[in-house]
């Protein structure tokens, strides 16, 4: 898992804004795409770590950070696709990779906090700003696991094209969170129709792990 370092409460605000450097409806190249990712997966980071704010202004928060997330994943997933077209090769999409994995580790950092009520101050337990983001959370647990998946196998079939040496190792935590995520929901439900999507990305994580020390097990 991603960690933060520690913060002070002047070093961050609920109220700061979520801008990145570039807008993601402008064109922009992959590695400033990952920069953009960097800085959202480090807000999240911190917001997850966050103990002081308060809770009215934390949900609001976690709200706006899941639909600035999202709207980069978006526009990098697009991206890829375009690239793809453009050069009729698969591989095109590897630079787009990085930005990928941070946007999707990003979002299930943020989502795993607020699935479940557990741990939560009992009087904001069925607030409408805790259901909401409740809601978001369970929803997209299940929306971006699926994303990863799929994600999973772009990138494995670029690795088996050659393109294994230029992948990069801050892929793997997504790929490990949607894999205890799928873990997860079978130990809960006792159905096993998600295994195939955990073996498939423990696969990749092992290959992954032939170049990069990634977790597999």
């Amino acid at each position: 898992m991603f960690h933060s370092p520690t913060k002070s409460r002047q070093e961050f605000t609920p109220t700061q804004p979520l801008a990145v450097s570039t807008s993601v409806s402008i064109q922009a190249s992959p590695f400033a795409r990952t920069c953009q990712a960097s800085h959202l997966l480090s807000r999240v980071l911190r917001h997850v770590n966050d103990r002081d704010t308060d809770h009215e202004l934390r949900y609001q928060e976690a709200i706006q950070l899941h639909r600035t997330v999202e709207a980069l994943s978006s526009t990098v997933l697009n991206e890829s696709r375009e690239l793809i077209e453009r050069a009729s090769n698969i591989t095109a999409q590897l630079p787009l990779f990085t930005a990928m994995g941070l946007c999707y580790s990003a979002l299930l950092n943020l989502y795993d906090l607020y699935s479940c009520v557990e741990g939560e101050d009992n009087h904001r337990v069925g607030a409408p700003d805790q259901v909401e983001m409740q809601k978001i959370a369970i929803a997209g647990t299940k929306e971006v696991s699926r994303a990863v998946f799929r994600f999973s196998r772009s990138v494995r079939a670029v690795a088996e094209l050659g393109g294994l040496l230029k992948t990069s190792p801050l892929i793997a935590n997504c790929l490990y969170q949607a894999a205890v995520n799928y873990l997860l929901y079978i130990r809960e439900t006792y159905r096993q129709e998600c295994m195939p999507m955990v073996l498939e990305i423990k696969d990749l994580l092992e290959v992954l792990g032939t170049r990069w020390e990634s977790p597999s097990k």
